[in-house]
């Protein structure tokens, strides 16, 4: 468990995850003369190409987790600082907008409700991507079936920043019963564990959801940086990662364990993905972000390019709303945000290639403070 300063406990995930967070009271402060955001006019703005819908639901599933806490609770980030009843109009007047919404309709209700800001520091933010991968597995072990998918253990906070990755694979948690299924392949595991959340898929075609629980507490390492350090290669993605960790088996394991950060698991029966802040994930409508810096529930405005998915090797424009509703061990400082794409092949091929700079417009409630 973090301690975040005022706000709030948070209990961490991975890049999205279910996380619990318990809001304390503390006091309101004043606003402090040197921000980090700027103020920014809002006809500067473009909203031609939002996908409106999307971005309104990912607002209201964040409004239900609001909803659950006291008016006057704060919640305060080292840019932001916003009360539970900072969001109480804007959540009731979007309840209304869901019949007849239009572009118009929901600009002008982001114009209402919200002061738009961007960071002072004017460098372009730096934009990855997520999904929800499907992993194939068993509930029985066998050959085909060997690799384990472990839920926490009861003694997590005792043992954790002990046992790494390598302790884990080299079998230091049998003979505790704690295997929820058994992998077909280990590199889909891995990257399972880098996602955070994924859909397992039994041999009879029978779907749940494996979510995150706990980590083992070490800090997250990607392996990519290694390979591209020592030349192993050049174009860094999640695709060439597989094809490089499938034609050198030899080195496949010294290679995974290097990330020492594992990941525990819960198996739900509903594929309905929960970020941090608790609310369901929208596919192009939820970002995950730095939690120490942002609150959960602010809409962004993302300028940036993604991949293509229909234009193979080609990327095209992306400028959207997402609601800050996630966050992830390697998504750190106030330029980084890691857009959720949600399930399937458009979605990891948007993931795995999505590496592109770009600006980023933070939406605050009008009673909130910009620090």
């Amino acid at each position: 468990m973090q301690k975040i300063t005022c706000g709030f406990y948070l209990i961490q995930k991975a890049s999205f995850v279910v996380s619990v967070f318990l809001l304390v009271s503390c006091s309101f402060s004043f606003l402090n003369k040197d921000t980090s955001l700027t103020l920014v006019d809002f006809n500067d703005l473009e909203f031609d190409n939002i996908e409106y819908q999307k971005s309104l639901t990912a607002f209201l599933n964040s409004c239900k987790v609001i909803a659950k806490y006291e008016e006057e609770y704060q919640i305060s980030r080292k840019l932001v600082s916003v009360r539970v009843v900072d969001y109480r109009d804007a959540c009731e007047n979007a309840l209304n907008l869901q019949e007849d919404l239009t572009r118009e309709k929901f600009v002008k209700f982001l114009k209402q409700h919200f002061k738009v800001y961007k960071l002072k520091n004017n460098r372009d933010s730096f934009f990855t991507g997520y999904f929800l991968p499907e992993i194939e597995a068993s509930f029985e072990y066998s050959d085909t079936y060997k690799y384990p998918i472990y839920k926490s253990p009861a003694t997590l906070d005792n043992i954790k920043h002990l046992l790494s990755r390598k302790e884990i694979n080299n079998g230091a948690l049998q003979h505790l019963n704690l295997e929820i299924a058994w992998a077909k392949n280990d590199i889909d595991l891995f990257f399972l564990h880098i996602q955070g959340s994924g859909v397992l898929r039994l041999p009879d075609g029978e779907r749940y959801l494996l979510s995150y629980d706990k980590s083992n507490g070490h800090q997250y390492y990607a392996i990519g940086k290694y390979l591209k350090e020592h030349k192993k290669l050049v174009n860094i993605n999640g695709y060439s990662i597989r094809e490089w960790l499938s034609d050198h088996p030899e080195q496949k394991n010294t290679i995974l364990n290097m990330n020492a950060s594992f990941i525990f698991f819960k198996l739900l029966p509903d594929i309905a993905v929960l970020g941090a802040e608790g609310s369901i994930l929208t596919a192009d409508g939820s970002i995950a972000i730095d939690k120490t810096l942002y609150p959960y529930g602010l809409p962004m405005l993302i300028e940036t390019k993604i991949p293509d998915y229909y234009n193979y090797n080609q990327v095209r424009d992306y400028s959207n709303i997402l609601i800050t509703q996630d966050t992830g061990s390697d998504i750190i400082g106030k330029n980084r945000g890691d857009i959720y794409f949600g399930y399937g092949k458009k979605a990891q091929y948007q993931a795995n290639l999505m590496k592109y700079y770009g600006k980023m417009y933070i939406f605050i409630p009008n009673n909130a403070i910009a620090h």
